[in-house]
């Protein structure tokens, strides 16, 4: 990711499922401060500095986050998840 990177990185030690994973990776992005992640806010009225969005299915949930830097990342509770910088 860009300069507001969260990684699911951990010590070393057994391996998480994915779901582990999934709900780790959920939950850094919503504590997440976006001035320490390096996204700065513009304007007072300019708030907005990312976007989450799931969707259930009957397997799991799907995530889609989009940050004010460009990087996106898609997961699922059931699947890896992937990040893509803006090209």
């Amino acid at each position: 990711m860009g300069s507001g990177q969260v990684s699911g990185a951990g010590p070393r030690g057994p391996a998480a499922s994915g779901e582990q994973v999934y709900q780790g990776l959920r939950a850094q992005i919503l504590r997440l401060d976006p001035a320490s992640a390096g996204l700065q806010q513009g304007s007072p009225r300019q708030v907005v500095w990312g976007a989450l969005m799931e969707t259930g299915y009957p397997r799991g949930t799907a995530t889609l986050v989009a940050l004010a830097d460009g990087t996106t990342t898609a997961g699922t509770s059931f699947r890896r998840c992937s990040t893509r910088p803006t090209a």
